[in-house]
């Protein structure tokens, strides 16, 4: 949905508290417009924490930031955005490594599991703790991922940099297949994922609210965005939903058709009688004054004919 909220904040015992992790984190990710960066910066205002003054900082894209807090070295951001940078995500359990298959704690349990969405929190080069956020599915999503397929035939992809198992979670309540999934796709891969669909013959749209999006976007045949998504993201794209509702792209689809619908009406109403009128002109002759009136009164037709949707609208906002 984008309508991001965090529920919790874990941390590993024996280190920092709850409310430093959460200080830490959300001095780092303040004046970030990242919808997971807001949503830490409105989560730690409710819970009254303080707020650091922020020194020098790096914002790395799709991945997370790091900033000097208060004199200390903090990573905030995604697991691998913390493994790169040389962190080693311990688990909340003692001292047990994540993200492993021998994991000796169920998903469900282990606070840092790859089945919650999480942000991931270090101080001077040692693993904090991690906040756990929300971000459900739109619920207008599955009807109109039902509806493309079937009424236009189109192929849905997902494309998300959540990890593998939340990602396959997400697909299954869509009813996407798993060969359509791409998950942990940071904005060059999806950008690369776009590009090769598009060298395959396929006709790309994307739909994306993020920064991260923005290099997709530009990619796409058709690229769609949100009134709230980034500036980015609406700069780039062809489409901008107002509404912030997915059910409008099936509104952007027919008008898209019905234009294109026009501009083949206007062409045969423009090319047509000046060509029966060519033909006329180069046989037997043809009227000066009529030729005017051909070629004149088509491009006229044309032009009413152009303006017919929008008295449509007109009429049915009357009524």
């Amino acid at each position: 949905q984008g309508n991001i909220a965090v529920v919790g904040v874990e941390t590993v015992p024996g280190r920092m508290s709850v409310e430093e992790v959460l200080a830490l984190a959300a001095s780092a990710e303040q004046r970030i417009t990242h919808p997971v960066a807001e949503a830490i910066a409105r989560y730690a205002e409710e819970k009254g924490v303080e707020i650091y003054p922020r020194g020098e900082w790096d914002y790395k894209v799709g991945l997370g930031i790091q900033a000097e807090i208060d004199g200390k070295d903090v990573l905030v951001g995604s697991a691998k955005f913390l493994t790169e940078a040389g962190i080693n995500l311990d688990c909340f359990y003692e001292h047990h490594p994540c993200f492993q298959e021998n994991c000796e704690y169920p998903s469900q349990e282990c606070p840092v599991s790859e089945w919650l969405s999480l942000i991931y929190v270090a101080c001077n080069g040692e693993f904090q703790g991690a906040i756990q956020y929300k971000d459900p599915v739109r619920p207008e999503s599955m009807p109109l991922i039902v509806r493309l397929e079937k009424e236009y035939g189109m192929e849905v992809h997902l494309l998300t940099g959540d990890n593998e198992v939340r990602a396959k979670m997400v697909a299954q309540e869509l009813k996407i297949p798993p060969s359509q999934v791409h998950a942990e796709a940071f904005p060059d891969q999806k950008a690369a994922i776009v590009r090769n669909l598009c060298r395959v013959g396929k006709t790309v749209a994307f739909v994306g609210d993020g920064l991260n999006d923005s290099v997709a976007l530009a990619y796409a045949d058709v690229s769609v965005s949100f009134e709230d998504g980034s500036d980015v993201a609406r700069e780039t794209a062809d489409v901008v939903l107002m509404n912030n509702n997915l059910s409008s792209l099936l509104e952007a689809i027919a008008i898209a058709k019905q234009t294109k619908h026009l501009i083949e009406q206007n062409t045969v109403m423009v090319v047509g009688p000046n060509l029966v009128a060519l033909g006329f002109a180069s046989t037997v002759g043809l009227h000066p004054l009529i030729a005017t009136v051909v070629h004149n009164g088509s491009a006229i037709a044309a032009g009413l004919n152009s303006l017919r949707p929008l008295v449509q609208h007109q009429l049915e906002s009357i009524h």
